[in-house]
């Protein structure tokens, strides 16, 4: 349906069959995805309660980080992105970070990130953005 409904839109907005999706909010999905992961570490996992984050993520982000954290009772743990690989620990649950800082435009490494919290045994969330696929003018 999100790719039928984007086909009859996109001709509006000068873009072509299968550029566009008509979905959710990026909030809206970051809320379905990380209560899903925090459900999927209660049940594997139960002794990991940390979702651990940067400081300086998207307001919005946190705020739906720190609600399904009290809502589900994990603790949110919020850090500079230079401390994400030493705060890794056995307790972190999850690690919710955005790929690009909307203040500075730093890009986290996802591989390397993503990477590094598996090997801790934590899930990783990403709030992601890809570059729209470039449209033709008429």
């Amino acid at each position: 349906m999100p790719r039928r409904l984007g086909d009859k839109i996109a001709p509006l907005v000068g873009a072509g069959p299968g550029e566009l999706v008509a979905t959710d909010s990026t909030s809206i999905n970051l809320y379905k995805v990380l209560s899903a992961a925090l459900s999927i570490v209660a049940a594997d996992s139960p002794g990991r309660d940390v979702v651990l984050s940067e400081r300086s993520n998207f307001p919005t982000d946190l705020y739906i980080a720190e609600a399904l954290c009290r809502e589900r009772g994990f603790r949110l743990q919020l850090i500079e992105a230079a401390e994400i690989a030493t705060a890794l620990r056995e307790d972190t649950a999850v690690l919710m970070l955005t790929h690009v800082n909307y203040r500075t435009g730093a890009m986290h490494d996802m591989q390397a990130v993503t990477r590094a919290a598996h090997e801790a045994g934590a899930l990783a969330v990403w709030d992601w953005h890809t570059a729209p696929a470039p449209w033709k003018s008429t």
